[in-house]
Order: structure tokens, then sequence, then C-alpha cells
């Protein structure tokens, strides 16, 4: 049975040492821990962050057993959500997700540096998308939201319950991620689209058809689409449908987000046993897994 501690005095003792790679050691300390370190033990390399946002893993690759990581080809994956089809397919789902939904589209965006999703945004709202930017790159707080943050009440449970109940009065959430990686869908997509009944418009690197990393039917996917304006178009059409909104909920008649943590599949991981290093450290945070967001955003431009 594995026990978690963040207690470092335990280091020697332990079966397992995690290593964020945030918090990595430098090449000098990561060589003294390593000088004292049992035959035994496991270091895993564990990173929740994107390549392009990852710290360089240049020569310490030595150090590590296994690596733990968002992507699918990794030793343990620990995605940002897991997901799983349904035992038996419910067809007695019935909601009308359309009701009450009166504002378009929002977007929780605190990274203001990523001018590919930035442009996106833009063109959709100069084809007629109302979208609704908050946080910091906005100032776009309504005065009530505004003024509770005023007062450090933003991470309390009221004002928790209040901010989804209004992100719930939205159809859509604008998904894109900072970096365009394979494999790296994050909460924007899952917790912040799914969990609040809303309709993620992605933008990534991944493969979203892929199964294993995200659920058929629930999305829109801006790369599917020849130009901004084809994109615009489309959710102008499903936003005043309720027929065709209320299709992108059908997956839940066949699929669940399970609850899972990700530190609780980790340790059910170690506990079965798995092959080490299926690849290195230098080719799991490969750079080329990556693309500049300019030159997907051009992608899509390319029609227009």
């Amino acid at each position: 049975m594995f026990q978690m501690t963040q207690n470092k005095e335990l280091l020697n003792i332990s079966q397992v040492v995690m290593f964020h790679s945030r918090d990595m050691p430098s090449i000098q300390e990561l060589e003294k821990l390593n000088s004292f370190r049992g035959k035994e033990q496991l270091w895993i390399y564990f990173t929740m962050e994107s390549i392009y946002n990852n710290p360089s893993v240049y020569n310490i690759d030595q150090y590590f057993n296994a690596t733990a990581t968002y992507g699918t080809d990794t030793d343990i994956p620990m995605p940002y959500r897991y997901h799983s089809r349904k035992h038996h397919v419910n067809d007695s789902i019935s909601k009308n997700y359309f009701l009450n939904k009166k504002n378009m589209v929002v977007w929780l965006v605190s990274n203001c540096h990523c001018y590919a999703r930035n442009e996106l945004a833009l063109k959709l709202m100069s084809y007629g998308v109302d979208i609704k930017i908050i946080g910091k790159c906005s100032g776009f707080f309504s005065r009530k939201l505004s003024s509770m943050c005023k007062n450090k009440l933003c991470f309390k449970p009221v004002f928790q319950q209040y901010f989804k109940q209004y992100l719930r009065s939205f159809k859509f959430f604008f998904s894109a991620e900072n970096s365009l990686c394979d494999g790296y869908i994050t909460e924007k997509y899952w917790e912040s689209g799914l969990d609040n009944e809303l309709i993620p418009i992605v933008l990534g690197g991944s493969n979203y058809s892929d199964p294993k990393l995200a659920i058929p039917g629930s999305f829109i996917d801006a790369m599917s689409f020849d130009s901004p304006k084809a994109l615009a178009n489309y959710i102008l059409d499903v936003s005043s449908n309720s027929t065709k909104y209320n299709s992108f909920f059908e997956w839940k008649k066949n699929w669940q987000l399970d609850s899972s943590s990700r530190f609780c599949m980790l340790c059910d991981k170690l506990r079965k046993g798995f092959n080490l290093r299926a690849n290195p450290l230098m080719k799991t945070m490969d750079i080329k897994k990556c693309i500049k967001p300019q030159e997907k955003f051009n992608i899509a431009e390319k029609h227009s």
C-alpha cells in the first residue's frame, strides 16, 4: 500500500520519489541526491505543464526511471480528467440544456500572450459572436463579481456557487489552450466546459476525435473549419437551434466523467506495476509535439 507525502525528511526511505518539473533541483543537487539514493528507489519525472511552458529536460534524463505527464506516450498517463464509457447506455436523458441559457460564449483567460487564440477570439467577435471575457486580460468582470473579488471572496464557496450559476447562463466556453501540444487538453475543456454543461469551443494541438483524449460529440473543434468566419457562422447556427445545441450533450448517454484523482490512479499504477521507460524523457518532452500557435492559427486561416 502506497502513502503519499511531501515530507522531504522521508526521502531516503521512500520507494518512489516524484520530481515536479517546475520545482526541479539543479543538476548538482540531483547528482547529490542520487548519490544517497537506494538501488530500488524509483524516481519519476512529473509535469502537467505543456512542453512549451516546461523547463528544459536536457541533461537530467539519466536520473529518472519513469515519466508521469498528461501525454499518452508517457510511462504513467495523468490526464487532466479521466473519462470512460458507461457500462449501460442511458437513453432516458431528456434534459433541455438549451433552456435558460441567455448568453453566448464565455472565456476565462489569464495568459495574455497567446496571440493566435486572442486573434481568433477577436475575429469571432467581429463576425457577430458575443464573447464575455473574464480574467486578468480583460477587466470585464460584472460589477457584482468584481466587488466580490475585491473583498477576496472569489474562492469562498458562496462565490464559487454563484459563479458556477453565472457560467451556466452561457451556451459555449472558449476552450482555447495556451500551447498547442499533442495530448495537452486542460481544465478549459473538462471543468470549465463539460462540468458546467457548456459546449467547449476547442483550439488545441490534440486530436480531439480520439476517444482516449476527449469525449466524441461533446465539442466544437475550431481547427475543423476553413476559416474563423465559417466557425462563427456555425456557432451562431448552433446557438439559435435548441435541437442542434442539445445534440452536443448526447454523449452523456454513453460516456461519464470520472472523479478519480490522478494521484490515486498513480498509486494504483505503481501497485499493479508498469514497464519502466517506454520512452526516454527527451522523447516524451520533445518540442516537436507542439505547433507554434501562430502556425496553427494560420492553418485555420489559409482558406479565408
